[in-house]
């Protein structure tokens, strides 16, 4: 992510009024992060089921997925917002909590070792 365009959506938000100032909480943005995570699913879920002769559909898939992470990433830009942060702070806190986590893929998924 460039911070050009983490700079363009955070002024996206305050161009339209997504801010504390007119009463928008973390809350409102949550439930709106909520909704494009659903988005995001039904896009993967149609890909993943899709016959693998459907080459067209899936590729018009591929984009929506693209599309719809892309919206994930924006309500969360916009979310750590609103909470007084950046996502740039966020990213960087995360990244600090499993830069050194030990675990293992099990069925796709990384489970870190405490919860083995």
């Amino acid at each position: 992510m460039t911070d050009k365009l983490i700079t363009n959506v955070e002024q996206w938000f305050r161009d339209r009024g997504i801010t504390t100032e007119n009463g928008v909480t973390i809350v409102d943005q949550y439930k709106k992060m909520q909704e494009e995570v659903a988005e995001l699913g039904e896009a993967i879920e149609i890909l993943t089921t899709c016959h693998p002769m459907c080459s067209a559909v899936a590729e018009d898939m591929c984009n929506d997925i693209d599309l719809e992470l892309g919206d994930v990433v924006v309500v969360a830009i916009g979310l750590a917002k609103l909470h007084g942060t950046d996502i740039r702070t966020c990213l960087s806190k995360a990244y600090a909590k499993i830069e050194h986590r030990k675990g293992k893929l099990i069925g796709g998924q990384w489970v870190k070792e405490e919860d083995l």
